[in-house]
């Protein structure tokens, strides 16, 4: 019968996450500490498990039976056991357009945000590597750029001299990008403090490609062209964090970078960054949830399939 069942314990439900690709690494006792806050429902054919224009609360794993998913992450499409919907979604923490229907009688476990999020706080190592399998999805699709992309975000404002920018300018700067705009003050201003400052004349390389990554450069103003081994090039502006996505999955650099015209930016290294998520898990959060929005972008854009 529809609603709430109890036909598997705590064991047979951390092995059912353990099917889920996105949850797969996780070591036994998250696994189990997960599976004590999950809840199995079953669903009538043609029941409506999500309901599209909120934000969606709990990640849904099919045991048994078929459910359509539309819309977020998953476009349209029916999927089976062991499939996993609306998790992107959930970790974006924007209101949603998914929806999920049972096309069949469905089983499916429900994961509340709050058990996830416990999860995080308790180690945030795990929201991290949760954000790095991201971080390698986007950059599969980045390495597929079309050839003279644009990559700037729209309505960052430059600034004009990178070197004479005071700690202000810095956190100002930094409040455009969506991972920092929610950041506490204290987060950001010890994040601040670790920025190097970077400048690179016209014609200058800035890396090559095949050498080591480990930082990312936040462009402040001008121009890099960033060229492929293949010949395809792109150009990174203002607002751009060069080389991130290959820092956080630990690649080596994958294109050329050099300058076009006179440019300026901040070098974040990589693990100054993880130590400051350590101490302040609101911002890894967001960071994660950044991640989370660009890759159902990317998704909705026909670039990538949903977990």
């Amino acid at each position: 019968m529809p609603g709430d069942v109890r036909l598997t314990g705590p064991l047979e439900r951390a092995l059912h996450l353990k099917t889920v690709p996105v949850l797969s690494g996780l070591a036994p006792r998250e696994l189990a500490t997960l599976a004590r806050y999950t809840r199995e429902r079953y669903h009538v054919p043609g029941e409506t498990i999500l309901v599209p224009g909120a934000p969606v609360d709990r990640l849904l794993v099919i045991i048994s039976g078929t459910v359509r998913a539309t819309g977020g992450e998953h476009r349209d499409e029916e999927l089976g056991p062991g499939r996993a919907i609306g998790y992107l979604s959930l970790l974006s923490g924007d209101s949603s357009d998914l929806e999920a229907k049972a096309v069949t009688g469905a089983t499916v476990l429900e994961v509340e945000r709050e058990a996830l999020e416990d999860l995080f706080e308790d180690d945030v190592h795990i929201l991290y590597g949760q954000a790095q399998i991201l971080a390698r999805r986007l950059l599969a699709v980045r390495k597929r750029i079309p050839d003279g992309t644009e990559l700037a975000p729209d309505g960052w404002d430059p600034i004009p001299d990178a070197l004479g920018a005071d700690l202000i300018a810095r956190l100002r700067y930094m409040r455009q990008g969506g991972a920092f705009r929610n950041a506490s003050l204290d987060a950001l201003v010890e994040l601040a403090r670790r920025l190097e400052e970077v400048s690179f004349a016209p014609g200058e390389t800035i890396w090559r490609t095949g050498t080591a990554s480990g930082y990312a450069v936040i462009l402040t103003a001008g121009r890099v062209r960033c060229t492929l081994p293949d010949g395809r090039h792109f150009i990174a502006g203002p607002g751009y964090p060069m080389g991130n996505l290959e820092s956080q999955c630990g690649e080596l650099r994958w294109y050329d970078a050099t300058a076009e015209t006179p440019t300026h930016g901040l070098r974040a290294e990589t693990q100054f960054f993880l130590d400051i998520m350590e101490d302040h898990v609101q911002m890894a959060r967001d960071y994660l949830s950044s991640f989370a929005r660009n890759v159902i972008r990317v998704i909705q854009e026909g670039g990538e399939e949903a977990p």
